[in-house]
C-alpha cells in the first residue's frame, strides 16, 4: 500500500519542536526524513524529559520514523556531502535563527543552483524579514508577542500561557502545509520555492476574529476564562462525572485507542517509548504498528552509501562517529 509522499526525500536540519513537527507530518505521509544532526550531540531534545536507556521521550515523540546522519557544516568534506545529497533531494527544512544556514553557504540561491526543483522551508520565530527577524523565539514569548496570552485566563491582570506549546506546534503544522504546496508546484513546473514560516504570523492567524473585530470596532479582547465573545451560553458546566480529561485520562481514552493515536517507538537496542501517533488519517494510508527512532548519526553509513563510496564515508566519518559515542556517553554519565 503506497503512501502519498512515497519517494520524496527531505533533508532535515530541524531541532527542538516547531521544525521537527513539520517533518514528522511529512514522514507520516511517506516522505523519507533524513535528520542532519550536528555532531557530537545532535538535537538538544535528546537530553531532557523522561530518559530511558540514554534516550529521551521528548526527542522520540518528535522524531519517530526519521533517520539520522551526522552533518557538521563547519567541516568542508561533510558540507560537500550535503550538496551531493541535495542533487536528488526534494525538500530542505530548517528552524534556526534566520541566517544560520546561510553563514555556511547554504543559501536558497546556492541550493537552487544545484537543484532547481528544491523546496527550502524555514520555520522561525518572526520570519526571514522584518525588524524582529533576528530575535530569539521561545514558545511562551511568541504566545505573548502574538497576543494569545492576552486573551487566555480569567482576567486581564493575569494572562496565562497555553499549557501546550501551541506556537511551536502550529508553526510546524503550517510549515508542513507550506512545504506541500511548494512541493506540488515543484513537481508540476520543475521549479522549487523558498517557504518562510513565522511562529508570530501563525499566532496572528489564530487570533483571527479578535483582530478583525478590533480593526472594525476598536474593541480590545480580554481574557474571559471559558466564556466566548461570539456565543452564549458558552462556558464550563459541571458534567455528570465532574471531570476534565488530564494526561492520564487521554492515554486511557477509548477514542484515542480506536484512532491509533498512541504508538510504540523502538530503538535498535530495544528501548521502547509510547508516543502520540499520526493525526492525519486518509484512505489507503497504512499506519505502522511501531516506529523506528535513530541515535545521533545512527544511519550515517546506510544513508550516505547511496551518495558516496564506502571508503569516502570511512575517511570522513570514522572519527566523527567515535566522537559521537564518547561525547553522548559523557552527557548521560558525566
Amino acid at each position: 500500500m503506497s503512501k502519498p509522499l512515497e519517494g520524496i526525500t527531505v533533508l532535515d536540519f530541524t531541532q527542538f519542536f516547531a521544525g521537527p513537527i513539520a517533518t514528522l507530518m511529512l514522514g507520516d505521509m511517506g516522505a523519507e526524513i533524513i535528520k542532519l544532526e550536528n555532531p557530537p550531540l545532535g538535537d538538544a531534545t535528546r537530553y531532557n524529559l523522561s530518559i530511558k536507556n540514554e534516550k529521551s521521550s521528548n526527542f522520540t515523540t518528535r522524531n519517530r520514523g526519521k533517520k539520522s546522519v551526522a552533518m557538521n557544516l563547519k567541516d568542508e568534506k561533510q558540507k560537500a556531502i550535503f550538496f551531493e545529497m541535495l542533487k536528488t533531494a526534494d525538500v530542505v527544512i530548517e528552524n534556526g535563527k534566520p541566517g544560520t544556514l546561510e553563514k555556511y553557504g547554504l543559501t536558497y540561491e546556492a541550493m537552487k543552483a544545484v537543484n532547481p526543483a528544491i523546496v527550502y522551508t524555514s520555520v522561525s520565530g518572526y520570519g526571514q524579514t522584518g525588524p524582529y527577524r533576528t530575535h530569539a523565539a521561545f514558545d511562551g514569548a511568541v504566545q505573548a508577542e502574538g497576543g494569545i496570552i492576552s486573551v487566555t485566563g480569567e482576567d486581564e491582570n493575569h494572562g496565562v500561557r497555553c499549557g501546550a506549546a501551541i506556537a511551536d506546534a502550529a508553526a510546524g503544522l503550517v510549515g508542513c502545509i507550506g512545504t506541500l504546496g511548494a512541493l506540488y508546484d515543484a513537481k508540476r513546473t520543475g521549479q522549487g520555492r523558498r517557504v518562510d514560516i513565522a511562529m508570530m504570523d501563525v499566532m496572528v492567524t489564530f487570533m483571527e476574529n479578535l483582530i478583525s473585530a478590533y480593526c472594525a470596532e476598536g474593541r480590545v479582547a480580554k481574557p474571559m476564562g471559558n466564556r466566548m465573545y461570539t456565543a452564549s451560553p458558552f462556558t464550563d458546566f459541571l458534567c455528570g462525572d465532574g471531570k476534565i480529561n488530564n494526561v492520564e485520562d487521554i492515554v486511557k481514552h477509548p477514542q484515542v485507542a480506536a484512532r491509533n493515536m498512541l504508538v510504540d517507538v523502538i530503538y535498535k537496542d530495544g528501548t521502547t517509548f509510547k508516543v502520540p501517533g499520526a493525526p492525519i488519517k486518509m484512505s489507503d494510508l497504512e499506519e505502522p504498528e511501531n516506529y523506528y527512532c535513530p541515535t545521533v548519526g545512527g544511519d550515517t553509513f546506510e544513508v550516505l552509501s547511496r551518495y558516496i563510496d564506502e571508503d569516502r564515508i570511512h575517511e570522513v566519518y570514522d572519527d566523527v562517529l567515535l566522537k559521537i559515542a564518547e561525547e553522548t556517553a559523557k552527557k548521560y554519565h558525566p
